[in-house]
């Protein structure tokens, strides 16, 4: 910290678990960036009917990364076109096989995740790095406990894992899939 001090004279640290300060949103507006005082104002206003905050839900990368490992197994060539609609046909072309075909979704997929040495280790990493950049906050109620509890959700709902595209890839549905869809799109003119 005192590195980017020397460089920089108002450093602001926000913590995304902090919810004392009106979220995220609210706090970067409010307190990080104290002259926004026209956006913030709207922020708060609009909190009760959603005007400004726009959710953004998380869109899964498992299609994303299924084709990207294909690739580099040249099942399938997308990348590298100045184009990117034959990557995007491509993308929704794999999502339909899982979801319509298969009849399956992107939960379905075979997962690989951190074996539990290495969790620990980054949950330790997690809860130094809190400890050391806002330590009020982590011996707060809502510091240590909240972190170890988010991190605990997030492993026992496997967000921490990630799909294991090789093995997805050992089989011959997805093998063939994609050698298909490989022929399909170099006919194709996009």
């Amino acid at each position: 910290m005192q590195r980017y001090k020397q460089v920089f004279d108002n450093i602001t640290i926000m913590n995304f678990h902090d919810m004392t300060k009106g979220g995220l949103i609210e706090d970067f507006y409010c307190h990080a960036m104290p002259d926004a005082k026209n956006i913030c104002n709207k922020i708060k206003m609009s909190k009760n009917n959603n005007d400004i905050i726009k959710r953004n839900p998380s869109e899964t990368i498992e299609y994303m990364n299924l084709l990207n490992a294909a690739e580099k197994r040249d099942y399938i060539k997308v990348t590298g076109t100045s184009d990117k609609k034959k990557y995007n046909i491509a993308l929704q072309k794999v999502k339909q096989h899982q979801e319509e075909t298969l009849e399956l979704s992107s939960n379905d997929f075979v997962i690989k995740c951190p074996p539990p040495k290495v969790l620990e280790e980054l949950l330790e990493k997690s809860l130094q790095f809190q400890k050391e950049i806002v330590p009020e906050f982590f011996f707060s109620p809502l510091g240590e406990a909240a972190l170890r509890a988010d991190f605990e959700m997030k492993k026992s709902a496997r967000k921490l894992c990630s799909i294991d595209s090789e093995a997805i890839l050992d089989t011959s549905e997805w093998r063939d899939f994609f050698k298909s869809l490989n022929e399909e799109l170099s006919k194709r003119t996009v």
